[in-house]
């Protein structure tokens, strides 16, 4: 692109390609905000359909315990063992699985 010439033409030209390009730069940034957004959004309605189901695996595996293993272990520490590592390896494994189709993707 040429600014610096003397010819209108050319630089009227020149002006019109620069116009272009921000154009461009603007709407495949638009696109690409819009595709990351829906990238994100299904994966967190994945990631807590992971949780869901996990948890409710879970919590029925508790249910089938013998009452002897409630007397060993303290409620409160399995219902916290039972939300926060369920939530954790969730998002662990969104993360790797975000990034590895972006990688992919891009």
């Amino acid at each position: 692109i040429d600014f610096s010439s003397e010819d209108s033409a050319v630089r009227d030209a020149a002006a019109s390609k620069a116009q272009w390009a921000v154009v461009y730069i603007l709407i495949f940034g638009v696109i690409d905000s819009l595709l990351d957004f829906w990238n994100f959004f299904l994966f967190v309605v994945v990631q807590q359909k992971v949780v869901r189901s996990l948890k409710l695996r879970l919590f029925g595996s508790l249910l089938k315990q013998e009452l002897g293993f409630f007397d060993s272990e303290a409620s409160g520490d399995l219902m916290s063992r039972l939300t926060g590592d369920t939530v954790e390896m969730s998002e662990n494994l969104s993360f790797v699985f975000r990034f590895s189709i972006e990688a992919v993707v891009r």
